[in-house]
C-alpha cells in the first residue's frame, strides 16, 4: 500500500496564489476609484462652498469686522470647513480664495478666482477649469 503525504502539490498552491492576486487587483481598483470619487467630491463641495461664501458677502451677511476689509475666512461662513485658513475677497462679482490646502486640486493650486458674472474660474468655463482640477 502507497502511503499518501500531506500537503499542498505545486499546481495548487499556484492556483490559490492566483485567485488572491486577482481579488487584491480587484479592490485596489474599486479603492482608487472611490479616493478618486471622493476626491473629486470634495472639490465640488468648495466650489459650493465658495458660492455660500459670495453670496453671504454679497448680500450684506458679514461679520462685523469685515467693514474695514473684504477679506474673510471660509471658518466665518461654512460651520465645520475643512479648509483650513482658507480666505476669500470679493470685488463685485469675483470671489477670489487664496490659502487653499494644496491637497484640494490635483494640480497642487492654492488660489481661485471666480467670476461669477461670467462662471468662469481662473479665466476659462467651468468644463475646462473642473476638467484640470478634477483627479
Amino acid at each position: 500500500m502507497k502511503i499518501r503525504h500531506q500537503g499542498f502539490t505545486v499546481i495548487e498552491v499556484v492556483v490559490v496564489v492566483a485567485v488572491v492576486l486577482v481579488l487584491v487587483t480587484i479592490i485596489v481598483a474599486r479603492f482608487g476609484r472611490v479616493t478618486e470619487s471622493a476626491r473629486n467630491v470634495v472639490i465640488h463641495n468648495f466650489l459650493r462652498d465658495c458660492r455660500t461664501v459670495y453670496l453671504r458677502l454679497s448680500y450684506g451677511d458679514a461679520p462685523g469686522y469685515t467693514a474695514n476689509t473684504n477679506v474673510v475666512r471660509f471658518k466665518d461662513y461654512i460651520a465645520a470647513t475643512t479648509l483650513g485658513d482658507a480666505q476669500a475677497q470679493i470685488a463685485g462679482t469675483i470671489l477670489s480664495v487664496s490659502v487653499v490646502p494644496d491637497t484640494v486640486f490635483k494640480d497642487k493650486r492654492t488660489t481661485v478666482t471666480i467670476d461669477y458674472q461670467r462662471n468662469t474660474y481662473d479665466g476659462e468655463v467651468e468644463a475646462a477649469f473642473l476638467e484640470k482640477v478634477l483627479w
